[in-house]
């Protein structure tokens, strides 16, 4: 079986890359891909056509396999469903789907330390998180809408098209 890590990010995910997955591979007998496995470009050349709107193809990759990559997934619930439906397509319906979760607020907050103050694109927390029923369509791309974020319903996209979550 294959097992998918898509993410979050910011929900732990370098730990368990760099401690935890190895060794349940390793247990396993799976082969691990993680950011330093030579196949990983392939999963990251993925990652990379989720967010570009590339065409997407299906990835020869063993039946043993563990993949670790956290850009798998977006944080914008606005994506979740195209992004699913994309890594449908990638790696098949009939693998382990791998999804790590955090406390809303406290993984909110990192996202928002990530987002907007490490990386130049300096907004108020106001500004990044907000909550409207409505669709704002002039939001910004690196803004997120607290009203569409739901575990729940991540889970329940992926478990309408994957075997296992």
């Amino acid at each position: 079986m294959k097992y998918i890590h898509i993410g979050l990010g910011k929900t732990g995910t370098t730990f368990l890359q760099n401690y935890i997955f190895e060794i349940i591979s390793k247990y396993e007998n799976l082969i691990y891909y993680n950011s330093n496995h030579p196949g990983s470009k392939l999963v990251r050349n993925h990652s990379i056509k989720l967010r570009t709107n590339e065409e997407i193809s299906d990835i020869k990759l063993p039946d043993n396999i563990f993949i670790s990559d956290e850009t798998l997934v977006s944080w914008d619930p606005q994506d979740w469903e195209n992004f699913a439906a994309k890594n449908l397509i990638a790696f098949g319906s009939n693998c382990a789907i791998i999804l790590t979760i955090r406390e809303p607020r406290s993984f909110f907050n990192s996202l928002y330390s990530e987002i907007c103050l490490q990386s130049s694109k300096v907004k108020s927390l106001d500004e990044f998180i907000y909550c409207k029923k409505q669709i704002d369509l002039k939001r910004s791309p690196s803004s997120l809408n607290i009203y569409d974020f739901s575990y729940h319903k991540l889970i329940n996209i992926y478990k309408k098209i994957f075997h296992k979550i």
